[in-house]
């Protein structure tokens, strides 16, 4: 029996598939993975190498997966190293739930073609049998063997590394992480011991304690480090001298004790929330919310004496014609920038109302959507094979050949790529330029609208606190979003 796979027979993979237990257990494990898999917990990021933690190693230290990423960029250079915060649904699978597993990771291979990933690097084993048994398309690694041994600095002399049950799945991996970290070759050695969480689906409290002391009369009185956050967080109970590898990295503070459930979930949910906050969108939504802070607190009079000041600023602005013509020259080459437009938009709502403001912005947006079709066309076109990627061309060539314009028009009223990247990806299809402008312009239009009328709400919030625009506004982006889904569903291309 591989070491620690006696736990298996207290699994409900081997009780009656239809026992009170058995379902307790499964309903259980997919509440847990399911929190895991959804908003706001979730997080996914388009990058070709994704960095997945795990739910463990996020829950339990945000700083480590700070920490690991930053490293992971620098040791990787040459590729875009995004995070992925999500559940691999291993719970599920360790409860014999295989064919659930498997309709899940149906949704998970969409995404990971949706974003370009094409590798992933986890820091947690039971993921990483997770990626081998169903992610196909995808190469795995573990964190452990990419990162270098030097990356290690604070590592100290130790006598008992713990290895987790998954990674006597794979030897070769075992043995790689065991030669990096010089176990079995001198003084450290390898703890061969469950720590008798059973991967979460123990439900005999007697037998999970019995393989826990195991572990820790092993180890005795020295300092145990474990590849697994989940037998750290078990050995914490009893052994305060139970540390993660990883903890080891430079500028991570060594954590002493075990956290709660709700602790976890607390640090899964900030790093999220970070992840998704500090971005180019996510600072755009700090900054309309410090807008609506300010419109409704009234600290605008720091910029302002009187708010008649900010009418007459705004007054000459949207009556100047050179505004006019800066405003569409710098929205003419954001796009070919990889600048965001939904600022720009906004701002043209703010300007001149939620009419004269999709004027603008339409224009505006076509001129810039078309800059980058021709740079991309006639100028940079094999650069942007390599900078793009070819599969995301491929993709799009192929459904251009197949659809011809349509295939634009979908792009345009459902963005699955960024604005920018649409852009400079048709400029290498065959379309032409006149079906390319027609089509960008009269498939632009709802969301445009919308999006300025949301600018315009913004002014009259601000200037005369009239919350009804703002209201509708986002009534509109509600009723919006669900047509366009509805669409989606039925004219997917």
């Amino acid at each position: 029996m591989k070491p620690g796979y006696a736990l298996l027979v207290t699994k409900s993979k081997l009780l009656p598939k239809k026992s009170a237990l058995a379902l307790q257990l499964k309903k259980s494990a997919l509440e847990f993975a399911q929190r895991g898999h959804s908003f706001p917990f979730s997080h996914w990021e388009r990058a070709e190498v994704a960095f997945w933690p795990g739910c463990s190693l996020g829950g339990t230290s945000p700083t480590v997966v700070k920490t690991t990423l930053k490293l992971l960029k620098r040791h990787l250079p040459q590729r875009k190293v995004g995070l992925i915060l999500d559940c691999c649904f291993d719970p599920l699978y360790q409860l014999g739930a295989f064919e659930d597993v498997n309709d899940v990771w149906k949704d998970f291979k969409g995404r990971f073609e949706y974003f370009g990933i094409k590798r992933v690097i986890t820091g947690c084993f039971n993921c990483y049998k997770i990626f081998n048994r169903f992610g196909e398309n995808v190469k795995v690694d573990h964190v452990l063997v990419v990162l270098p041994r030097d990356a290690f600095s604070n590592l100290p002399d130790f006598t008992f590394l713990h290895l987790p049950c998954p990674l006597f799945q794979f030897e070769d991996l075992r043995q790689r992480i065991c030669e990096k970290f010089s176990i079995d070759r001198g003084k450290a050695q390898r703890i061969p011991a469950c720590c008798g969480a059973g991967g979460g689906a123990c439900f005999d409290k007697e037998v999970s304690e019995s393989f826990l002391r195991n572990a820790l009369v092993k180890a005795s009185s020295e300092s145990i480090i474990t590849l697994c956050m989940g037998c750290k967080n078990r050995f914490l109970r009893t052994h305060p001298k139970s540390f993660h590898l990883l903890e080891f990295l430079p500028g991570i503070e060594l954590g002493s004790k075990p956290l709660s459930s709700l602790n976890k979930w607390l640090n899964r949910l900030w790093l999220s929330l970070w992840r998704k906050l500090f971005n180019s969108k996510g600072l755009i939504f700090l900054f309309l919310l410090t807008i609506i802070i300010f419109a409704i607190g009234g600290p605008l009079k720091v910029f302002f004496q009187d708010l008649e000041d900010l009418r007459s600023l705004l007054l000459s602005l949207s009556h100047n014609p050179l505004s006019y013509l800066l405003y569409l020259f710098f929205y003419a080459i954001a796009p070919s920038l990889f600048i965001t437009s939904l600022g720009l938009t906004l701002l043209a709502g703010f300007l001149w109302g939620p009419l004269w403001g999709a004027v603008f912005a339409l224009t505006g947006a076509t001129l810039g959507a078309t800059v980058s079709f021709l740079l991309s066309r006639y100028l940079f076109k094999d650069a942007l094979y390599i900078r793009l990627g070819v599969m995301r061309w491929n993709y799009i060539k192929k459904k251009t050949e197949q659809h011809g314009w349509k295939a634009l028009a979908f792009a345009r009223l459902f963005p699955f790529f960024p604005f920018p990247v649409i852009n400079y990806l048709f400029g290498l299809t065959p379309i032409s330029l006149k079906a390319y402008v027609l089509t960008t312009f009269f498939f632009m239009m709802p969301a445009c609208f919308a999006y300025t009328f949301f600018g315009y709400s913004l002014q009259e919030l601000i200037l005369n606190k009239n919350f009804l625009p703002l209201i509708f506004v986002l009534i509109l982006l509600t009723i919006l979003s669900v047509i366009l889904k509805a669409l989606n569903r039925r004219w997917k291309i």
